[in-house]
């Protein structure tokens, strides 16, 4: 209801927006062919590519990541992290959908790698809350489920207008510097000692996330999770994102006017992160173009 009336209130297109989001985003499950077709000049082995997905967003994720395939040429193992309560129709059209990619059930989680958290207290408590930091396993899933080299997380709101350079030299490159996207306003991350993320850490976006296997270890994460003050329940929700901020050294920002947080997409735009406050301009902006080139 909170997006309904956002998409009145604010876009003053409430009535367009009720068919796109929940007419026309559905048919993206009856499309006959799997969405990982396409350019795939950059198929790394080096490279896993991760993103969270769940009942709720699953349509959405299904979109973003067929924009992905589109518009990209970056090609990597793909994982698709369901935090267990996809329907097993949902399971069945994202498998056919993206049939190469590795559907894993974070249930799971524990009972493959418990073991490998056993000598980090903390890593372990914060993953096992899901209640309180449900997207705590966006930081330690892909480090631990994958093997190759190079991990790229995308959240399940990106959604990916054209190629991206920065990211296809990077992997060229052999990724030398980790990646994030950048944010005009920051977001605090308070510490027990009385203290907060830097300024400049801040404004990091974990919307696209690359980094190499190197740049991020479980005692790093576990350092940070004894610094995270969990009597601030504002930021419980971006634990993840100041973890990878908090952590990953000397990050590169991607090209805030080419990959947007706010504002409406540009005629340069590579990336848009639609993110909670901007959802309805997922179906009112991105969904349109994607139904075209999907489907004329």
């Amino acid at each position: 209801m909170f997006y309904i009336k956002k998409a009145w209130r604010e876009y003053h297109e409430g009535g367009r927006y009720l068919k796109e989001r929940f007419v026309r985003s559905r048919s993206i499950f009856q499309h006959a062919d799997a969405l990982e077709k396409g350019n795939s000049s950059f198929l790394s082995p080096s490279l896993s590519i991760h993103v969270l997905t769940g009942k709720a967003d699953a349509c959405m994720m299904a979109w973003a990541l067929a924009s992905f395939f589109l518009n990209t040429i970056i090609r990597g193992k793909l994982y698709i992290h369901s935090d267990g309560t996809l329907t097993e129709k949902q399971r069945k059209d994202l498998r056919r959908l993206f049939p190469s990619a590795v559907l894993y059930d974070s249930r799971k989680f524990f009972f493959e790698y418990g073991d490998a958290l056993a000598a980090y207290p903390a890593v372990r408590e914060k993953r096992a809350r899901e209640d309180l930091f449900f997207l705590f396993r966006k930081l330690t899933d892909p480090l631990l489920v994958s093997s190759a080299d190079i991990r790229l997380i995308i959240d399940s709101d990106v959604v990916w207008f054209r190629n991206s350079e920065e990211i296809c030299n990077s992997l060229a490159d052999g990724v030398p510097r980790p990646l994030m996207m950048e944010t005009e306003n920051t977001c605090p991350i308070f510490f027990r000692d009385g203290s907060q993320l830097a300024e400049k850490k801040a404004r990091y976006n974990s919307g696209i996330v690359l980094y190499r296997r190197e740049h991020l270890s479980l005692s790093q994460i576990e350092e940070y999770c004894n610094l995270f003050d969990t009597e601030q329940k504002s930021h419980m929700h971006f634990i993840e994102q100041g973890g990878y901020a908090w952590c990953l050294p000397d990050v590169q920002t991607l090209p805030r006017d080419r990959y947007a947080i706010k504002g409406r997409k540009g005629p340069h735009t590579v990336v848009r992160h639609y993110t909670s406050p901007r959802r309805p301009l997922f179906y009112l902006e991105a969904l349109p173009l994607l139904y075209e080139d999907l489907f004329y």
